[in-house]
C-alpha cells in the first residue's frame, strides 16, 4: 500500500507548518508521499475542500491508494499513522 499524507494549509502559517513537519518525522509510520497544498487565500471564504480535492488528486497522480489528511495546526501522536492504518 502506498501512502500519501494531505496538509492543507494556508500559505501564511510558517510555525504551523514547521512543527507539522516535526511531528511528521516521528511518526512510526512513514508516508510515501507529503503533499502539502501550501498557497494563499483566493478569497474570503474558507476553501479548504478545493486543498484537500486538490491533495487528492496529486497522491492518485503519484499512485497513492491511501491518503491520511492531516491539518497543520494539530498535534498528532507519534502512532497515529500506524493505528489509521491498522
Amino acid at each position: 500500500m502506498k501512502i500519501a499524507l494531505i496538509i492543507p494549509t494556508r500559505g501564511d502559517r510558517p510555525k504551523f507548518l514547521k512543527q507539522c513537519y516535526h511531528l511528521i518525522s516521528r511518526q512510526t509510520l512513514k508516508a510515501d508521499e507529503v503533499i502539502v497544498v501550501d498557497y494563499a487565500p483566493k478569497s474570503g471564504q474558507k476553501d479548504l475542500t478545493q486543498r484537500y480535492r486538490y491533495g487528492v488528486e496529486q497522491a492518485t497522480k503519484k499512485g497513492c491508494d491511501c491518503a491520511i489528511f492531516w491539518e497543520d495546526d494539530d498535534w498528532y501522536h507519534p502512532t497515529y499513522n500506524e493505528w489509521l492504518i491498522q
